[in-house]
């Protein structure tokens, strides 16, 4: 959800994700770029960006606004998966990403947390 509290977004088995308004309902856009079905995503506490996790063995960082694609980060070797953050960065459950490494990617950047 985002920190607004007014679109939510989903993954889907379709290889997908999708933006969905609260109040209508409705679908906003769907996002395309992994190969295989997509395990989960979260919106970052800023609201700015969305990270999905995917059988196809990647993350992928999105920007919220425009649906593109950012970054692949690249690098598992069997499939991605996430936990949700609420947008005041709190894990929903025992353990949360606190960082994540991945060689030769600066993850922080492509997630927009410093200045490219």
């Amino acid at each position: 959800m985002t920190p607004d509290g007014r679109r939510v977004v989903s993954a889907s088995a379709e290889e997908t994700l999708k933006i969905w308004d609260l109040e209508s309902g409705r679908s906003l856009a769907t996002l395309e770029g992994h190969a295989y079905g997509v395990n989960a995503c979260v919106v970052t506490p800023d609201g700015r960006r969305i990270v999905s996790a995917s059988y196809d063995n990647t993350l992928k960082v999105w920007d919220l606004e425009s649906g593109r694609s950012l970054a692949t980060l690249e690098g598992h070797t069997t499939s991605v998966r996430a936990r949700v953050v609420t947008p005041d960065d709190v894990p929903d459950g025992a353990g949360g990403i606190r960082e994540l490494r991945i060689p030769g990617v600066r993850v922080r950047e492509a997630l927009g947390l410093i200045p490219l």
